[in-house]
C-alpha cells in the first residue's frame, strides 16, 4: 500500500510539471470564453473541451468508463476523444492521430486547440489572450 502512495504521488508530480497554465483563455467571436484556460502540455497549447464545445451550443457527455469525452449536435456531428489515446474519432470512423492526446486535469478534459480547429472547421485565431474562435466574421 505505501508503495502504491509513493508511485501515485510521483506520478502527480511528473504530471504537474508537464502541464502549465498559460494565463491565456478561448474567445468566441471576440467574448471570452467562461473557465476556459487554456493550458500547455508538450509545448501544445490545450482546451477544455466542455466550456468551449457548450459556449458553441454543442453537446458535451463525459464517458467515465472509458475516459470518453462525446461532441454531438444532436445531428450528423459526432466526435469522440478518450483521455491518454492520441487519436479521435469522427462520426464513428476509425481512430485520427491528432497533435496530441487528451488530457485530463482536475476534472476537466482538454485538447489540443489545432485539434478542435481542424474538426469544427472554423477559423481559430491567436491572440494576446489567448485563441478566438471565429464563426462570425465581423471585427469588434
Amino acid at each position: 500500500m505505501k508503495k502504491k502512495i509513493i508511485l501515485t504521488s510521483a506520478l502527480a508530480l511528473l504530471m504537474s510539471i508537464s502541464i502549465s497554465v498559460a494565463d491565456r483563455h478561448m474567445e468566441l467571436d471576440y467574448s471570452e470564453i467562461e473557465n476556459s484556460d487554456i493550458i500547455v502540455h508538450n509545448d501544445i497549447d490545450y482546451m477544455p473541451v466542455r466550456s468551449v464545445a457548450e459556449a458553441m451550443g454543442l453537446n458535451v457527455e463525459w464517458q467515465s468508463e472509458t475516459k470518453t469525452v462525446v461532441i454531438s449536435n444532436g445531428g450528423p456531428l459526432y466526435i469522440t476523444f478518450s483521455i491518454g489515446v492520441n487519436g479521435y474519432t469522427f462520426a464513428k470512423t476509425a481512430p485520427v492521430p491528432d497533435a496530441g492526446e487528451p488530457v485530463l486535469v482536475n476534472g476537466t478534459a482538454y485538447i489540443p486547440v489545432e485539434t478542435f480547429e481542424g474538426l469544427m472547421g472554423y477559423d481559430i485565431k491567436e491572440t494576446e489572450n489567448g485563441y478566438n474562435i471565429i464563426t462570425i466574421y465581423n471585427e469588434p
